[in-house]
């Protein structure tokens, strides 16, 4: 059975725009959970180094200490509940929420709340604590799990820019990252926005593009260059995705030029 402490407060907290920062150290009686909004950040734990982005939860507890790095480019910024140190957290400490968008809308539900004239804070602390443990207690959530899986659809991104002129099956790109079939279009898609298929799709229609405008080679060795199977196809899934026919574009650009 999960007890769920006192909340004390909640408050917004932005990066300064410097790679590294001193670490905050967790005050005694106190437990903080530091929801990442956007940014990106870089946090030590188990003598491991991992990022933390968009969807990121860190959970601390009196004595531990925060993130130590940021992206000078991207500096993070987070959402932090701090609750009484009532206890270890229902959660690992460092885990990723999976679905951005129920992610989103449970960061505005805890803010309207908390920020209403009369807010009900056991209410949230309930809220807040049950939403955590359905989010990011599962295995899958682990921060070191998606930090993985970062790590492996990087490394299919850097072959696919390598091989997408070739002819391309999604069982070897499971093969190459150690995804399960089963799961790839869905990882790949949760870190990209794409499917594979569309991912490569698209990697192929800029490389046409490129071509076009830079070289007079035909439409057919274009579509060849940029892996198409045929030029019927490419000029399909080129006016259907560009909107124009190949041709024009080339003449739309040619003419500005």
């Amino acid at each position: 059975m999960i007890v769920v402490p006192e909340l004390l407060h909640i408050w917004h907290y932005q990066a300064p725009p410097s790679r590294s920062h001193m670490p905050r150290t967790i005050t005694e009686g106190r437990q903080d959970v530091e929801l990442f909004i956007k940014g990106r950040g870089f946090f030590e734990l188990e003598q491991q180094v991992l990022e933390v982005t968009e969807g990121s939860v860190l959970w601390h507890q009196s004595g531990d200490t925060t993130i130590y790095k940021t992206d000078v480019e991207q500096p993070y910024a987070c959402i932090v509940v701090a609750f009484r140190d009532d206890g270890a957290p229902p959660v690992p400490r460092a885990s990723q929420w999976l679905d951005r968008a129920s992610y989103q809308g449970f960061i505005d539900q805890i803010l309207t709340e908390y920020y209403s004239e009369s807010p009900d804070l056991h209410k949230l602390a309930c809220y807040v604590y049950g939403q955590l443990y359905w989010n990011c207690q599962s295995p899958l959530g682990s921060l070191q799990q998606q930090n993985k899986r970062i790590r492996e659809i990087q490394l299919l991104m850097d072959w696919i820019e390598q091989h997408f002129m070739e002819a391309i099956r999604l069982e070897l790109l499971a093969e190459l990252s150690g995804i399960s079939l089963p799961h790839l279009h869905t990882v790949f898609k949760q870190h990209t926005g794409q499917s594979p298929y569309q991912y490569i799709q698209a990697r192929r229609l800029k490389e046409a593009k490129i071509l076009l405008v830079s070289t007079p080679l035909s439409v057919k060795e274009i579509a060849t260059k940029s892996g198409f199977r045929d030029v019927g196809h490419f000029c399909r899934v080129f006016k259907q995705s560009v909107g124009v026919t190949a041709q024009s574009f080339r003449l739309q650009h040619m003419d500005i030029r």
